[in-house]
């Protein structure tokens, strides 16, 4: 697994690369776990977190309006699965 930060930007990348050396078809399952704090402590802050998906990229948004330095800011999550052969 690599995980890349962008120099200029709030954006984390996850690449997770696996290879099937066994010759045999195998189904695989990934699970991707987020704590959101999106303020300055969890406990205070868990409470307002409000999270959607959006229909057209599926895409996980989610916001805390009532953090008031940053309640126009939106933390996002995008899977995205490329199979190569």
């Amino acid at each position: 697994m690599w995980v890349y930060v962008a120099p200029d930007a709030a954006v984390k990348f996850t690449v997770l690369k696996l290879k099937n050396e066994s010759g045999r078809a195998r189904k695989l399952s990934v699970t991707g776990y987020a704590e959101w704090v999106l303020g300055d402590l969890r406990p205070k802050s868990a409470m307002h977190i409000v999270t959607g998906i959006d229909s057209g990229t599926g895409a996980l948004f989610a916001r805390n309006s009532y953090n008031m330095d940053f309640k126009d800011r939106v933390a996002f999550s995008r899977p995205t699965i490329q199979i190569i052969p």
